[in-house]
């Protein structure tokens, strides 16, 4: 009996799902491609997923063990208190802004400000983050 572990990618031109086993063997590969200029939805990415998952074979739904899903970087879905979707999705690559973030880059200040000093006081932060949690896994394993 193999253990499985499967990793499902919902990507912005598809949904994929990979089954590989303890030795990190690949035994299960597919894939769906959304159709040409589909509207991104929870609905579609719902139906993508049962999809793939359905197509499996019983062996590897049986001895399934852990599940990873990722989906596209920066796309926004808005939720009610349940988690149900309650907005379109708005995608990482959409360009109905376009107006508006040329007029934020006319206002925003290039030096002593900007973007670039928000993304070194991130890097900051993250740095600090990192530390602390270091820290704490020392402590807790005292």
């Amino acid at each position: 009996m193999n253990n499985f572990f499967a990793g499902i990618d919902l990507g912005t031109s598809g949904c994929r799902i990979v089954i590989i086993d303890s030795d990190k063997a690949v035994h299960i590969s597919h894939s769906i491609r959304y159709a040409k200029g589909a509207k991104q939805s929870t609905t579609l990415w719902w139906h993508a997923v049962t999809q793939l998952l359905s197509q499996l074979p019983k062996e590897a739904k049986n001895n399934l063990r852990t599940l990873a899903v990722d989906g596209t970087s920066g796309s926004i879905l808005l939720t009610d208190s349940q988690g149900e979707s309650n907005s379109s999705v708005l995608m990482y690559n959409d360009l109905r802004a376009t107006q508006e973030a040329e007029l934020i880059k006319q206002v925003m200040p290039q030096e002593n400000g900007g973007i670039k000093d928000s993304l070194d006081m991130l890097d900051t932060r993250m740095e600090e983050v990192k530390e602390s949690i270091y820290v704490l896994e020392k402590i807790t394993k005292i």
